[in-house]
């Protein structure tokens, strides 16, 4: 189910639209806006009245609702560029702002001016930051709160995420109350609570920074999503399937995780998403159910065809002609894959694994947007897919603003974007973690900020670790030339493409030998 904007609606609610910097409003609700809200939940009740009444509505076992923007319930208008437009603000998601202000300092003002480092400001003339404090480009260091600005630029991405968790939970809610009035029970269900956010956006944009308050929403059955498009394919340089999501914290929360494979067989149009023969598609599809078998997740083939997506280029336009998957070469694969997974009799949150991933999403907000694809990359991505991939070992995945859900010891933990660690958080994780006899792993910055701002202190008292920040921008890059430079010595031919010609910003893996610069 789509919420885009029907254009009756947008003419007689123009102030209801979002807003971009460039004043321009666009083709979508803004998601604070209270009379969207209330007319979506309305046109919801007549949908789902439709379809619940028509001869077919014992075939529906559910809903899933999307944002026309964005399938994945977000607006991700700039698409990672600079010069791109940046929503919202328009007048209600204004109002949401201030009003997040107050609740987040306790309608402190002086705690409040202390975190913004300003005297001239009251939460009545806060204002949504601009363009230039939302990418960083005048930004000192790493992270956002740092420079003169303070928290403004975090409090808005977290506030501008949290408020895209709830407009999505209302609507979920608003689904559920229809159904109940006609005395029926359904899954509802959408895509949104990525712990590896987009590499293509800033990530504070995205919209998917509050997982875990969707996770926690009482009106959300399912999520599903593509697995990640980072080293899906193989010889990438190995790939694997990875789930998008926290999949232990949702399931222990109650709720279903479902993979989308979205990647295209041998016979869809030339893309960067397909397997080039039979037998790589059905390695991709043997992956995927390994991870279905170790996480207990769901699983759907998506591109199935006919061609890619919706494109009718192989089999025909029919609706009814046969699908990739139909073809001879894959039935076996799919029939023997379904018996395993039957047979296996996964049973969600039933997990033996030792290792725990604990993420922070909200924690990427404090991230300076011109750095964030960057450093979130090379701590979800790389470190999340190809360092725990050549792990060999399975682990589970947590958020840490959750930890208190977890239910079983692990004997190790890994914190991930763990930059913003509240004062409540610390406490829990000292009193799980202290004499409990795991090794614990703090990966770049954790624990650097309390609630307010920076606090090496009492990260120190978290983590062991003296924390100092250095006033610089120091980049260390090893650049290849050539595959019999020394500093590659025993390096395989595969894995040259990392730090080199192919994408320079990639830091350079050398695996399996002893290697040191020469020069």
């Amino acid at each position: 189910i789509p919420n885009g904007v029907p254009y009756r609606w947008a003419r007689n609610h123009p102030d209801e639209l979002a807003l971009t910097n460039r004043n321009r409003p666009i083709k979508m609700p803004s998601m604070a806006s209270q009379i969207w809200r209330r007319d979506f939940a309305g046109a919801l009740r007549n949908f789902v009245r439709h379809f619940e009444t028509c001869r077919w509505a014992d075939n529906i076992v559910g809903y899933c609702l999307h944002r026309n923007c964005n399938e994945c319930f977000g607006y991700d208008m700039n698409r990672g560029r600079p010069d791109g437009e940046f929503v919202d603000y328009s007048r209600p998601m204004q109002r949401y702002f201030r009003q997040w202000l107050r609740n987040r300092y306790g309608h402190d003002l002086d705690r409040f001016q202390q975190a913004w480092k300003t005297s001239d400001i009251t939460f009545e003339k806060a204002t949504i930051p601009d363009v230039a404090a939302r990418v960083g480009l005048e930004a000192r260091g790493c992270f956002n709160c740092e420079d003169s600005r303070g928290n403004r630029v975090s409090d808005w991405y977290r506030a501008y995420n949290q408020c895209n968790a709830e407009d999505l939970s209302y609507a979920c809610r608003a689904l559920k109350e229809a159904l109940a009035e006609l005395g029926t029970e359904k899954l509802v269900g959408l895509m949104h609570g990525y712990v590896d956010q987009t590499t293509s956006s800033y990530n504070g944009e995205f919209g998917h920074l509050e997982g875990c308050l969707t996770m926690r929403s009482a009106h959300i059955d399912f999520v599903h999503a593509p697995h990640t498009y980072f080293n899906r394919m193989t010889g990438q340089p190995e790939g694997n399937h990875l789930s998008r999501y926290a999949v232990a914290n949702w399931h222990r929360h109650g709720k279903y995780v479902v993979d989308q494979f979205d990647m295209g067989t041998h016979h869809t149009p030339e893309n960067a998403e397909r397997g080039t023969t039979a037998a790589c598609v059905i390695q991709h599809m043997r992956r995927g159910i390994g991870n279905v078998l170790q996480t207990g997740t769901g699983l759907y083939w998506y591109n199935g065809g006919p061609g890619n997506y919706d494109n009718a280029s192989v089999h025909g336009p029919a609706l009814w002609s046969r699908l990739h998957f139909d073809d001879a070469c894959y039935q076996e694969a799919i029939q023997s894959l379904t018996r395993l997974v039957n047979d296996a009799a996964i049973t969600p949150g039933e997990s033996r694994t030792e290792i725990a991933l604990i993420h922070s999403t909200r924690s990427l907000a404090d991230l300076n947007q011109r750095d964030a694809r960057t450093v979130a990359t090379l701590l979800n991505a790389h470190f999340r897919s190809l360092t725990m991939g050549y792990l060999g070992t399975p682990f589970d995945e947590w958020y840490l603003e959750d930890f208190e859900a977890i239910d079983r010891p692990y004997k190790l933990y890994i914190f991930v974007t763990c930059f913003r660690i509240p004062e409540t958080v610390r406490a829990r994780i000292l009193n799980k973690l202290s004499g409990s006899g795991a090794t614990v792993l703090w990966l770049y910055g954790s624990a650097w900020f309390n609630d307010d701002g920076p606090a090496p202190d009492q990260g120190e008292a978290l983590t062991g670790m003296k924390l100092r920040k250095v006033d610089g921008r120091n980049h260390a890059k090893a650049i290849a030339a050539h595959i019999d430079h020394p500093y590659l010595h025993g390096m395989s031919e595969d894995m040259r493409r990392w730090g080199t010609d192919i994408d320079p910003e990639l830091i350079l893996r050398c695996w399996g030998h002893r290697a040191r610069p020469l020069d």
